[in-house]
């Protein structure tokens, strides 16, 4: 399931935008930074800071609000692995 989130309006010095997104497995709330450099229509993969658990994320520009639209699901190919 995805879930979409919307960035600040902070830019950052280096060009890039906060933007703050609930993980998908544990549902804690972490910010990662978008460069506006590379694009405005992105996909990456982010470990979530809390649980490590590997994030699928779309970033799309939206230039009427002038900032990061973001998508987020889990990551695909992921196993658990009991400790």
């Amino acid at each position: 399931m995805k879930q979409n989130h919307a960035c600040n309006d902070n830019i950052v010095k280096d060009g890039s935008m906060e933007c703050k997104v609930h993980c998908p497995f544990c549902r804690e709330k972490f910010s990662i930074e978008v460069l506006k450099e590379d694009g405005d229509d992105q996909d990456f993969i982010w470990d979530c800071e809390i649980c490590c658990h590997p994030i699928d994320i779309h970033a799309r520009w939206d230039a009427d609000h002038e900032k990061f639209a973001i998508s987020v699901s889990r990551g695909e190919g992921y196993d658990e692995m009991p400790i």
